[in-house]
């Protein structure tokens, strides 16, 4: 199936001209290759400043007054605080945005909204080549991170009408290794970014929105495009069969994002106190991601939703009783490396799944709001755990984490109900 076809077949993306010969084939390629690429503009707003964050905090100090960066609603925002926000902000656009991207990706047209959004991630996420203002580099943290939510509901939205079964599967696999591979080179070569730059260079980064925008635009013609009716764009209650499965996106992610979140203070108590250390620690987990990634496809042809759900919830108890099992960071570097396989399944897993389930016309939305649920998750995580491992300690508070979700790995095994949907294999 041609992407051309594939997009004139649905409501939900911009028709292709049924052109015959290399105009035609350029631009199935062209869309091709947006998809697949798009969502590493996403993981590279996330990790793409994360070795300048202590550059950028001595920027900001250089601007506050007594300590005070700025004041929000009357509330004093401290240099620490401000610098964390750079990343918090990325993930609360996406949070509490996910679902109106959706719909107003659907609305528009995925391959009409794509360029849209690859330049308002170019323009916002360069704003540290220009600006000096912390609060207007606050401010384009939040928009870089809509426009990022928008590239991926579209990438993905645009994967589902173009590959079924098997080919669907396979195709994830292969965009989430190649985030991955992004996320790892980010980690690595961001450093040195810096290092030969200054705080100002990985900004650069974000540039790359504009290549991507130049072939989003080639993959389709505009004066083409039919936008959606209204009474096309169903609502939220199109939805309503998949709730258990958003509602268990929460916990999950909760528990996922236990070594992102905690690892570095686990470090920290083994002696591995040096940033760049643990950077090198966290990062190698990238690999095991892209190696399941890689594999996804067949995972998804061989075995059922419910034994996959079992076996990536296997997977993070096993990293979390091996991290708080442990007393050196041998064993919590082994731990990451557990909790990488799972990172590697985990998003095309559910992805795959919303795809399937979802109503065609629905499916940016129902991204949408898959992105808003795990991100929940994610937030939830240190305000919850963060005051259980300073009582009981780093490594005790990962066994606790890991003993709760074996209990759940036993109960979702024996039981016949699953919150991931009916269980069938994912090729169905």
């Amino acid at each position: 199936m041609s992407i051309s076809d594939a997009d004139m077949a649905g409501t939900s993306t911009l028709a292709l001209a049924p052109e015959i010969g290399r105009v035609a084939r350029f631009r199935d390629r062209a869309a091709m290759f947006v998809m697949l690429t798009g969502s590493i503009l996403n993981v590279l707003a996330l990790v793409g400043i994360m070795p300048a964050i202590a550059s950028i905090a001595k920027h900001f100090a250089d601007h506050s007054t007594n300590g005070v960066v700025m004041t929000v609603l009357g509330y004093p925002l401290g240099v620490e605080l401000s610098t964390q926000l750079m990343i918090t902000l990325l993930n609360i656009g996406i949070m509490f945005a996910g679902p109106l991207l959706g719909l107003v990706a659907a609305r528009l047209g995925y391959l009409r909204v794509l360029p849209i959004a690859l330049g308002v991630y170019a323009l916002a996420g360069s704003a540290g080549l220009y600006l000096d203002d912390p609060a207007d580099l606050l401010l384009s943290r939040l928009v870089i991170g809509l426009a990022g939510a928008s590239i991926s509901i579209c990438c993905y939205s645009l994967i589902g009408a173009r590959f079924q079964g098997t080919e669907r599967s396979r195709m994830l696999g292969y965009q989430s290794a190649l985030v991955m591979i992004f996320g790892l080179i980010g980690l690595e070569g961001g450093g040195w970014i810096v290092d030969l730059g200054g705080w100002r260079a990985p900004f650069a980064i974000y540039l790359l929105g504009i290549p991507m925008l130049l072939i989003a635009l080639v993959a389709a013609e505009p004066a083409q495009h039919q936008a959606i009716a209204a009474e096309k764009s169903p609502g939220l209650r199109v939805l309503l069969p998949m709730w258990p499965l958003y509602i268990v996106l929460i916990p999950f992610n909760f528990a996922a994002y236990m070594t992102s979140v905690h690892l570095p203070f686990v470090l920290t108590g083994d002696g591995i106190a040096k940033g760049s250390l643990q950077g090198h620690i966290m990062a190698s987990s990238f690999i095991m991601n892209i190696v399941t990634s890689l594999f996804y496809g067949k995972i998804a042809a061989r075995f059922s939703r419910r034994w996959i759900f079992v076996l990536l919830l296997g997977i993070f108890a096993t990293s979390d009783m091996i991290i708080g099992l442990s007393n050196n960071w041998v064993g919590s570097m082994v731990g990451c490396w557990v909790a990488g396989l799972g990172g590697g399944i985990m998003t095309p897993f559910f992805v795959n799944i919303i795809l399937n389930r979802a109503p065609e016309a629905a499916r940016g939305m129902a991204i949408g709001l898959m992105y808003t649920m795990m991100y929940v998750g994610d937030f939830a995580n240190p305000f919850f755990v963060t005051p259980l491992r300073q009582q009981v300690g780093n490594h005790h508070v990962f066994a606790l984490v890991g003993v709760a979700l074996a209990i759940v790995v036993v109960a979702q095994a024996l039981s016949r109900w699953t919150p991931v949907g009916p269980d069938v294999k994912q090729t169905a």
